[in-house]
């Protein structure tokens, strides 16, 4: 069991400058962002419980809440020393909140011969670019397996299959140049086996 909490103040002045500190400066882009915040919290719990001698129940659950807000804007500055700037205002904020869990089942076939099947979920907060606000990603994922030692411990070899299914998963684009790179939604499919012996 255990709690979890992050807590962050930031502030950021980038830019892109042409010719910085002669006559014939240029000033492009100026991102100003005077209060840029963010915060997690959580709390958590796994536990495990013995069935049989050889069958044993696996479980948790993990509730967060996170938040990040930003105040600042965008300037363009057509030339300097006479500049004609103009000032775009950039607010963002997002918050979300998510249950995550995981149940499993371990099967002791012998003391060195395991098989085990689990199901979890997993999440990543969702946040805000200049081009918008993009939703949380939610991941669930089955897996089947079995880990082995033989040979008085000389030999093990562990397999799995593996299937995930990701809901608005998180993406980067370009597909503009007045707002650059931004993050996407989208789902997704990933499935497999691995295995390796040692």
């Amino acid at each position: 069991f255990g709690v979890y909490r992050f807590k962050e103040d930031n502030d950021l002045v980038s830019g892109v400058y042409e010719n910085k500190g002669t006559p014939a400066e240029v000033t492009d882009l100026v991102f100003t962002f005077t209060d840029v915040p963010s915060e997690s919290k959580a709390v958590f719990g796994q536990a495990s419980y013995q069935l049989t001698d050889q069958l044993k129940l696996n479980a948790g659950a993990r509730y967060t809440e996170d938040s990040i807000s930003r105040e600042g804007s965008l300037q363009l500055v057509a030339f300097s020393p006479a500049p004609f700037p103009l000032t775009i205002p950039l607010p963002g904020s997002a918050k979300s909140t998510k249950t995550t869990w995981m149940a499993g089942l371990d099967w002791s076939v012998t003391d060195r011969n395991l098989l085990y099947a689990k199901a979890s979920t997993g999440y990543k907060a969702g946040g805000f670019t200049g081009a918008g606000e993009y939703q949380p990603e939610s991941l669930i994922s089955y897996e089947l397996g079995s880990k082995n030692r033989f040979h008085d411990d000389k030999v093990q070899w562990n397999v799995a299959a593996y299937w995930m299914k990701y809901t608005d998963q998180q993406l980067n684009q370009f597909s503009d140049p007045l707002t650059g790179a931004q993050t996407v939604n989208a789902d997704a499919r990933i499935y497999g086996m691995e295995t390796n012996l040692s």
